[in-house]
């Protein structure tokens, strides 16, 4: 019966019970604790305050009488000052007492209470009017015998006063009784509902654990004992999943998971072989792997003799190619000064050659002067012959003059002709230097070049020199890497090893399992993996 109950559902049920239980006492509570504030909060706020007031009132008039009388004894013993003042007190208690009277009026009264309350008005206003009223209005006027023939009739009023009063006091107590009483009526009638709640609660925790024995604990010490066994590697158990409830669920999953845990010790049973076929061939490719990982060595290592003497070479050459640029900068360096030199030569012959120009032009200002002067000498002979005798020392320095004019003329020739001469030898040798000039822009040319040439054959010896050493790193690398794959044969064959020992202990591991068909254990490989892995230990050490 309890395997097509679900357990959501069985719990559902009594979680819901106990919260609707729960929630009907605590509902219950609440309005017993509100109606009961109700009560008590009359009970503080309109009963009780209203029965103190109604209290002092009467208290307050019981004592304004004992004053008045105090103040009659007083005056009979002539002490007039302190009558004054008990009077004083007579009239400030009995207008308190108005107070406390007014005050009770204001509080909210039932239908009883106001037909009690009406009456001790009367009473108190009879008293009011019949004696205190009177009495003070006597005894301010100072008439004492008024006053005592109203005091012999007080004791009437006061008793019928007090005897009002008694009975509304008497009310208000019964009031305040009622509502203690009615308070613990409630209490009373909580208690037993709690007690039927607790009851009701005991009785669901007794259901809920029958329900829960039956329905949880029972099959969950079934499962347990079909999990020892599957623990203990008996997987021949069977599990009983009849019904549709979460335990029957969970059952059905057991046997699904002793389904698939026997086909896996199956299929272990089985893979075993497979992994020792698998071991024999890692440790035969490990052979060859060892094999080729030699060979691999020796050739890096004589990969990387060869790359050291290249590197060796190719730094020498960087270094002579360095040295031969450097010459050839310095070579630069020096034509380019030689085409500075050779620039200020040629500006320093077309600065001869123009003052060469300007000294023949002087020259032919010289030959016109000596034949103009040549002329006046010719002129001034003419004059000395016209002359006669006067005119012969005149003729003198005239012949003298054409004399030093010739010789002039003659030296001015003579000048121009060196000066052309000159001319022409400058002019020949401004050429040579244009030509020199030319030649030596053509050289610094030709030396930039070859600088240029040179810096790119450095930065190529350079680059040749990095590519060298990289892949002399490179090889470097190989060769490390050579190790460590020698590193890992050993290693694999190690873990070879291992794993041959693992397949030993995974082969008794799962033969301890108890299937229903028993698997044929396949280790018959095992002797060769051994030699295997051996050879393969004994090749690379």
């Amino acid at each position: 019966m309890f395997r097509k109950v679900k357990i959501r559902t069985a719990l559902s049920m009594m979680v819901f019970s106990l919260a609707a239980l729960l929630l009907f006492v605590g509902v219950l509570g609440l309005v017993a604790v509100q109606s009961g504030n109700k009560s008590f909060a009359r009970v503080d706020i309109e009963v009780l305050p209203g029965l103190v007031a109604l209290n002092d009132s009467s208290e307050l008039l019981l004592r304004g009488r004992l004053d008045l009388r105090l103040y009659e004894s007083l005056m009979g013993k002539g002490d007039v000052e302190a009558a004054k003042v008990a009077l004083g007190r007579a009239r400030g208690k009995v207008d308190g007492a108005n107070e406390k009277w007014q005050e009770y009026l204001k509080y909210p009264q039932s239908e009883e209470e106001k037909v009690i309350s009406v009456e001790m008005a009367e009473k108190r206003n009879t008293l009011m009017q019949e004696f205190i009223d009177p009495a003070f209005a006597a005894l301010n006027a100072g008439n004492l015998d008024e006053y005592r023939q109203r005091a012999g009739k007080s004791t009437v009023l006061y008793a019928a006063f007090d005897k009002a009063s008694k009975t509304l006091v008497a009310f208000k107590l019964k009031s305040i009784d009622e509502a203690y009483a009615d308070s613990n009526g409630r209490v009373e009638l909580m208690e037993t509902i709690l007690y039927a709640a607790i009851a009701c609660a005991l009785l669901l925790a007794a259901l809920a654990w029958s329900v829960m024995t039956n329905l949880i604990v029972k099959p969950l010490n079934q499962a347990i004992s079909v999990f020892d066994r599957i623990a203990e590697g008996d997987l021949r158990a069977q599990i009983d999943s009849r019904g549709k409830n979460e335990i029957a669920q969970l059952f059905a999953a057991v046997q699904r998971m002793r389904d698939g845990l026997e086909n896996m010790v199956r299929v272990v049973r089985n893979g075993t072989d497979a992994i020792s076929i698998g071991v024999e061939e890692i440790a035969s490719g490990n052979i060859d792997l060892s094999s080729r990982t030699e060979q691999q060595a020796a050739s890096l290592d004589e990969t990387a003799s060869s790359m050291e003497q290249i590197m060796s070479t190719v730094k020498n050459n960087e270094d002579n190619t360095r040295k031969a640029n450097d010459l050839a900068q310095k070579a630069s360096d020096s034509a380019s000064r030689g085409g500075n030199v050779v620039t200020e030569v040629v500006d320093t012959m077309r600065s001869i050659r123009q003052s060469s120009a300007k000294i023949s032009d002087i020259v032919g200002v010289i030959d016109g002067i000596a034949f103009q002067t040549n002329l006046l000498a010719l002129n001034a002979a003419v004059e000395s012959a016209r002359a006669g005798q006067y005119g012969k020392g005149f003729a003198v320095v005239a012949s003298e003059v054409r004399m030093l004019a010739a010789r002039s003329a003659t030296a001015a020739k003579e000048i121009g002709t060196m000066i052309d001469a000159s001319l022409s030898r400058i002019e020949k040798g401004a050429g040579l230097v244009e030509l020199a000039g030319n030649t030596m822009d053509e050289v610094l040319m030709d030396v930039k070049k070859v600088v240029d040439i040179m810096d790119e054959i450095t930065l190529a010896s350079s680059e040749q020199s990095r590519g060298i050493s990289q892949i002399n790193i490179a090889i470097n690398q190989m060769d490390g890497v050579t190790q460590q794959n020698a590193s890992l044969v050993s290693e694999v064959a190690t873990s070879a090893n291992a794993l041959q020992e693992q397949v030993i202990n995974l082969q008794q591991s799962v033969s301890r399992f108890q299937i229903a068909r028993e698997e044929v254990e396949m280790n018959h490989v095992l002797p060769g993996l051994r030699q295997n892995i051996a050879l393969a230990d004994a090749r690379y050490h």
